[in-house]
This record gives structure tokens, sequence and C-alpha cells, in this order.
């Protein structure tokens, strides 16, 4: 259901976006095709598919943006400025950043006032006015005018504007104040929003793994949110204070981060999440497969010089003073803090309505390029930043090691070690070479070559799966274990992880199945995560379960318990459907299979259903339905 939710916010979330191009420019074409361009961008719906907070904060500022008067009178509402702000504070509960913006968001609309403060007279309901570049002589004119008339219009729209302001803050103070006085009934501190935000500044200041151990377990220490965030920066201030130039070097490094290619991960080796077939064993934020990276990150660049170039050559009065420090606001807080592209959604908004005036203005753009040279020297030194920020030299080697294996007469494991050699920074090559060893049979040195890539990547989630494989072929149970529980160290012991073993993965088949061991995977879908230390896992209300029968079953044996007394429990075999009632106490119970099913080599699918409920929604924060122990023939 939330996923519903989001996907059909997201899907909405194109209209504010053209609310905002008409907002900016005044024009219904800038509108379409600022609508055009939201709803083709792939991260807008990559991360839309996913629950995180970008998809609604990226379509409430985009909304809230779409209210603002940016510099006409004619669209300064007391209404409009309340609601702007009632959605920026459902933006800010949504992520705390906003709450920094509210007061920079004031100064703004004083700041795009005095800019415009001639307003458009002369452009008003004109559209050809507002596509042709003025000349020198007319630009000069129109600047004069604009001296003169400057005195009588100032201060009516100076209190217009304060006044409206003012609404904005309280409908922002509306929305955010109930939540903050929720978090003071709760946690006896001021909280506004919440505490996520003085930890990230923490993480962004920490220099070395064992004061990131350190730091954790004092804040572990602590109860109270609001200690522990006052206790996190107390941490990065100290850290700060200790090594300025090193926390320097990682608002630079964060800053790249924010801005870099979601292809980087392919060229440095950094996915983690997608198997070499581009099959996913689990969300990451911004990991596509290769052919859609590849275009959303077309899609990002032309975005992003569409936005740069329109805003330098837009009219004067377009150019908004708003857009810009939100812009550059987002990208100071992630330089402080923490740097990821997911974080750089909600900036993209301020692109949009300009890349789409630069798609329909490119031709007078392109003529104006010699007259108006300073803008054209601006443009340029901008787009050569931003393109110093998204280039590595990862790029070259990873074509290189790419064209290495594309020319190849005849592709092996060899093929893809030399690529390696080229590229030595990334392991997915060696993912490759042991993924064609283990086709052909040479299982050591697969291995070996798995274990290489799991060492200079310890997150890859593919080359620890394999590694359980061969775990299981060599008969280790430790060390399948070791692996499963770098795994679950990581958070990714998921169902997402259990679908794509499912359908891809497999170890040897049995009679007996532990939903909490390694062999489970390939045999079971349907289970939240295992708990520490737990010897059974909860269904999530259906789950299944893959058996491979012996000539002589006749029954299911299931060890499981409930959540709460006689609940029933739909047990599925071979199309036969058996209802038992359990009981919160771990027992064992039996289902008997008809004649027939049992079939070496046939295996046997079984199904679980049962109602769902949250136990615990600080360790649990899911429905689950049946904690299963064992299940096995008999």
């Amino acid at each position: 259901r939330a996923m519903l939710v989001q996907a059909i916010v997201t899907g909405l979330s194109v209209l504010p976006f053209a609310a905002l191009g008409y907002a900016v420019f005044r024009r219904r074409d800038v509108a379409l095709v600022s609508t055009l361009i939201a709803s083709l961008f792939v991260p807008f719906a990559a991360y839309g598919s996913v629950l995180f907070a970008e998809a609604l904060f990226v379509a409430l500022i985009a909304a809230s943006f779409a209210l603002l008067p940016y510099g006409q009178t004619d669209a300064l509402s007391r209404r409009r400025l309340f609601l702007a702000g009632v959605l920026l504070g459902l933006a800010t509960l949504t992520r705390a950043v906003g709450l920094f913006f509210i007061p920079i968001l004031v100064l703004a609309l004083i700041a795009e006032f005095w800019k415009n403060r001639e307003q458009r007279t002369e452009n008003k309901g004109n559209k050809e006015a507002s596509i042709r570049f003025p000349s020198p002589a007319a630009a000069g004119e129109g600047r004069q005018a604009k001296r003169d008339g400057v005195r009588a219009l100032l201060p009516r729209d100076l209190s217009r504007i304060l006044l409206g302001s003012w609404f904005l803050v309280l409908g922002s103070f509306l929305v955010i104040a109930p939540w903050t006085l929720r978090n003071a009934l709760a946690y006896d501190r001021l909280i506004a929003v919440d505490t996520n935000g003085g930890i990230s500044f923490w993480y962004g200041a920490v220099r070395s793994d064992a004061e990131l151990a350190a730091g954790e377990a004092q804040l572990a220490a602590l109860p109270n949110l609001a200690d522990k965030q006052r206790a996190a920066l107390a941490l990065a201030f100290d850290a700060i204070a200790a090594d300025p130039g090193h926390y320097l070097s990682n608002v630079r490094y964060k800053i790249v981060s924010l801005w870099q290619l979601g292809s980087r991960n392919y060229a440095a080796g950094g996915i983690i999440s997608f198997d070499p077939d581009g099959y996913s064993l689990g969300q990451t934020p911004g990991e596509l497969p290769l052919p859609l990276s590849l275009l959303a990150d077309a899609q990002y660049v032309l975005l992003v010089l569409g936005g740069i170039w329109g805003y330098c050559f837009a009219p004067r009065e377009s150019r908004s003073v708003v857009l810009l420090l939100w812009l550059l606001f987002g990208t100071l807080m992630s330089g402080i803090t923490i740097g990821h592209p997911r974080l750089r959604l909600p900036l993209l908004v301020a692109f949009v309505p300009y890349a789409a005036w630069c798609a329909l203005m490119l031709p007078s753009i392109v003529r104006s390029l010699r007259a108006r040279w300073r803008t054209t020297t601006i443009a340029v030194l901008v787009t050569l930043a931003f393109a110093g920020v998204i280039f590595t030299q990862q790029y070259a080697r990873w074509a290189r090691a790419l064209l290495t294996v594309k020319t190849s007469d005849q592709t092996s494991a060899a093929t893809y070690r030399q690529a390696y050699a080229i590229n030595p920074a990334n392991p997915l090559w060696l993912l490759a070479a042991a993924d064609w060893e283990s086709r052909s049979g040479n299982w050591a040195q697969a291995e070996q070559d798995y274990q290489q890539a799991v060492e200079q990547d310890p997150r890859s989630l593919y080359a620890h799966v394999s590694l359980i494989q061969a775990a299981f072929l060599r008969g280790d149970e430790r060390q399948a274990q070791q692996h499963l529980a770098a795994i679950q160290a990581l958070g990714r012991d998921n169902n997402d992880l259990l679908l794509w073993a499912w359908s891809r993965f497999s170890a040897y088949a049995a009679t007996t199945i532990q939903p909490t061991q390694p062999g489970a995977l390939g045999m079971i879908q349907g289970f939240v995560p295992t708990q520490p230390g737990s010897d059974e896992r909860w269904t999530m209300g259906t789950a299944q379960l893959r058996l491979e029968p012996s000539q002589d079953c006749g029954q299911i044996s299931l060890t499981l318990r409930g959540h709460q007394p006689n609940q029933p429990l739909d047990v599925e075999v071979g199309g036969r459907f058996t209802t038992i009632n359990i009981t919160t106490e771990r027992s064992v119970y039996h289902v008997p299979l008809e004649a027939g099913l049992c079939q070496a080599g046939n295996p046997l699918l079984v199904t679980l259903r049962t109602r769902t409920r949250v136990l615990d929604a600080d360790t649990q924060p899911w429905p689950v339905g049946v904690a299963v122990a064992q299940v096995s023939l008999e």
C-alpha cells in the first residue's frame, strides 16, 4: 500500500513542475516542456519505485516553489505564500533540511523583488517580447527606465513581500510546530524536527573506522535522541578542530559524490546489488542496470547543462534568486554532512524550468553567443566546473577494459583478468572471470576470484552469495555461515535477496530447510530479515519453501509458532490446502501429503499463508505471519 501511494505521488509530482515552469517564465510552452522533462527523467521514477523520502520531498519542494511569486506583483498573494509555507513545512517533516532553508527563502524572496523591482511591465502578456534578446541600446534604455521608477515601486512592493513572507513562515510554523511539541513531550527536549542532522554532521567529520566505531558506541549508550544529537555535534566539532584540513578535503569529496554520475559505480566497481546479468539482489539508492544507468546519466547531464545555459541566458526577471540559493544551499549542506547522488534529486528541481526554456530557445541562444560574450563566458566556466566534478580517470580505464573484452576474439576468464589488469580498482572484472570459471566447472579458481573480489569490496552481495555456493560445494558450512553473517551485517538479509536467489541461485536441494541458515538461500522466499541470534524466521504473510522429496515421504513437518493463540495457518502443497491452528509456543505440526507427490528430482513447493501483524515497531518494523524454525519432509 505504501508503494502504491508513493507511485501515485511520483506520478502526480510532474504537475508541480508544470506550475514551476510557468511561475518562473510565465510561458505555457515552458510549463509543458518542464512537465515532459520531469515525466521522462529516469532518476525521478527510479527513486519513486522504492520507499525513500526523496520522492515525496521532491514533489513537495516543487509544489512549494511553484507557488512563489518570483518578483511578480500580480503573483504576490498571501494565500499562495501561506500555502507555499504549508507545503514547505510538509517537506521539512519529510526531510529536516528544509527547516534551515526557511529563513534563507525569506531573504531570497526579498532579493527577488529587489532584483525585479521594475516588474515586467513591458513584457506582461507579450510572449514575443520575452523570446527576443534585447539589443545593447535597448537594454541600456531599459535599465535607465528601471532606475527612474525604482523609488516609486520599492516601498509598496517591499512592504507587500515582507507581509507575504510572514504568511509563508506562518504556514510552515503551523505544520512543523505540532511535531515539535510532540517531540518535546516524548523526549523532554527541544527537537524541532528530528536528530538526523547532527548525526549526519558527525558522520561527515569522522576521520577513521576506529573513530566511527568509538563514536557509535558512545551514541548508542544515550537513550534520549536529543542527547544523542548533542553528543554527535560535540564529536563532530572536536574532530574538525583536531584536523580541519581533513574535514575540508572531505567537503570537496562529498560535493563530488553528490553530483557524480550513476555509471561511476560501474567504472569504479562499486556496484553492490546487481549480478553480472543485471538482476537485482536488493535495493540500493542510485544503482540501476547498466543500460538504464547510462540513460539516466545522459538525461542528468543534459538537464544540468540545459539548466546552466538556460539560467545564464534567461531574461533577467526569470533568473530566480530562490532557485539559485536552493541549489547552493543543498550543495553546501551535503558538503558539511554526507554526500550521496540521491540527495541531489531535490536540487535538480531548480534545473528543470531553465532546461525547458533552453530547449525552446536554443536557436536564439546560439545566435546570441558572440553578442553576449560575458554571459557566454560565465556559462562556459560553470560548464567546465561541472565537467570537472563528474569526470574521473576511472572512466578511461573502464572504457579501455571494456574495449579489451568487446574486441576479444574468444572471451574467456583470461580476457576478464586482462580487463582487471587494465582497471584494477574494479572488482566487477574479477566477478566476471569467476563466473566464467564456475560455468566451466573450475570452482577452485572461481572461489579464489570471488574471494579476491569480496576482499576488494566487502559490500558485494553477489560475491558473498557466490562464496556461499562455493562453500556448499566443498561441504564447508562454517564458511557459508560466515558469508551469510557478512550479508546480515550489511542489512541485506531481506526478501529482495531471497527473491533473487529463488530464481537465480541454487545450493544443494534438501529434504529439510532451516530458514535462518545459508542453505535456505534459493529455497525460500517471503520472509523478513532474521533477528540477531534467532534460530527462526518470520514469514511476510505468504511464504514459499522448495523441498527436495525422497521416494517414501508422506508428510510435512513444520516447526513454528504464531503471534497470537489459535492463529490459522493455510498450508498449500500440490494444490491441496490444509488449515492448522498454531499457538504462540514453538511446536511441531504435521501436514499429510497426497500419494504420488513425493518424486525424486521433482521439487515440492510448500506455501504458507496467514494474517500478519507488527510485533515490535522498533526492532521489527514490518508485519509478520508465523515464525518458522524448520520445515522437513518425513
